[in-house]
């Protein structure tokens, strides 16, 4: 067996492959040996066949079977005899079918992790983010989501009222700029509560005064503090139907709905909402800032990712989502439309890894046992096993997942100790 190696890119090899001719032929034998102890023909007892008429009878089937068998058996020795590691199952390449007294090329497209040189340029990054608070208009929106969520709804009296802001509103609508449509503002039978902030301003003015079944074509400046910043201060027409009408009745903000939702009072639910919205703000405080960092490093190390380290990335994204049975979970893995979806995130998660891995390598960063110990003790608690039964049985399960976890945070802390972060107030 020979084997040569071409660079296709930073990180795919294309690995060709030339089995001897003795080889095949060998192959070939040991297939048709393997035929002749089971093959039932008239005429012959089992195993007992001349191999000349086994030959005839399987030529065709047993050569696809010797060339899966010939690449088995020399892929990944000419992979480790050419010293190239690949990061996912490599993609064969098969021009033909093997023959016997002649030699059988193929070749194999291999996934391999980029050259990095980090050396001190993880250092020293110097960033810009925002620092996440919550007050009170956060609490207020909070306050205000929960009433909603627990709002009632009635039929209202008449068909032809027009809707206002004591209703709930079933809309639907498409979005487009000069005539281009934009599928992710559009939306099918949303509920609307009139009044509330929910919708941009000018979209809920052209709303209130339509009724059931009313179509409208309007045109709408988006706010420019969209989330989009490709959209923000355009012109969008939004062609709009008012599909359904609700009277809406939202619940008194009391000590009786605070204790609907299991709280002593008023007092005690907005205290409880505060903590978990403080919560909310310091973990998009820090998300932001590893965002921050992380993208400022990659520019300034730019490199490939390799395509296979991609899809299992997308792989892991549609496994977290949930589906009613492993049927539709195995569709959404093959569906092209989703996959595509996710690819642009998947790649910059695939990057982040690499580009943590390396920092990791390069400050020889490492987390020891305690360190995971302690890890999983913050989060145990007491139940049907004591804490250090739970504590044991986590680390013996999931202690090499933690640890890598622990290692990427300590990589972070590592390039935000060491950059220059420049943080800008926002409200949650």
């Amino acid at each position: 067996m020979k084997a040569t190696v071409e660079e296709i890119n930073s990180v795919q090899r294309r690995l060709k492959v030339v089995v001897s001719s003795e080889a095949v032929n060998k192959a070939f034998d040991s297939a048709y040996q393997k035929l002749k102890k089971k093959a039932k023909i008239q005429g012959f007892r089992p195993g007992k066949a001349p191999i000349h008429v086994i030959k005839k009878l399987y030529g065709s089937s047993v050569s696809y079977e010797v060339g899966e068998t010939l690449i088995n058996d020399n892929l990944f020795a000419a992979i480790n005899d050419q010293g190239v590691k690949p990061v996912a199952s490599p993609f064969v390449e098969v021009k033909g079918s093997p023959s016997c007294d002649a030699e059988y090329e193929f070749s194999a497209v291999v996934d391999v992790m980029p050259s990095i040189e980090v050396k001190d340029q993880h250092k020293g990054l110097q960033v810009e983010c925002k620092e996440y608070e919550a007050d009170d208009s956060s609490l207020e929106k909070e306050l205000t989501a929960l009433t909603r969520r627990h709002a009632k709804t009635s039929a209202l009296d008449d068909a032809e009222t027009p809707a206002a802001e004591s209703h709930l509103a079933v809309i639907s609508h498409t979005a487009s700029i000069d005539g281009q449509e934009l599928k992710d503002m559009n939306v099918k039978s949303t509920p609307v509560a009139l009044g509330r902030g929910e919708i941009f301003p000018e979209l809920e003015s052209a709303i209130v005064g339509m009724k059931k079944g009313e179509t409208k074509e309007v045109d709408i400046k988006v706010p420019s503090d969209f989330s989009d910043k490709e959209l923000a201060s355009k012109i969008v027409h939004f062609s709009i139907s008012l599909d359904d009408l609700y009277q809406v009745d939202f619940p008194e903000l009391n000590d009786d709905f605070a204790k609907d939702n299991n709280f002593d009072s008023l007092e005690e639910l907005k205290t409880s909402l505060r903590k978990q919205l403080d919560e909310t703000a310091k973990n998009m405080s820090k998300q932001e800032l590893e965002g921050q960092l992380l993208s400022s490093l990659i520019e300034r190390i730019p490199f490939e990712v390799p395509p296979a380290m991609v899809d299992q990335v997308i792989d892991s994204m549609i496994g977290e989502l949930r589906f009613k049975d492993k049927k539709d979970q195995e569709k959404a893995l093959k569906d092209e439309t989703i996959r595509k979806r996710f690819r642009a995130e998947a790649k910059v998660k695939a990057q982040n890894t690499i580009i943590l891995w390396e920092v990791i390598k390069n400050e020889k960063l490492e987390v020891n046992d305690d360190e995971i110990k302690e890890h999983v003790s913050k989060f145990a608690q007491e139940g049907d096993e004591n804490v250090e039964q739970q504590v044991s049985n986590t680390i013996s399960k999931f202690g090499e997942h933690i640890r890598e976890n622990l290692l990427f945070e300590k990589a972070i802390n590592f390039l935000a100790d060491n950059a220059k972060v420049s943080k800008e107030a926002a409200v949650l």
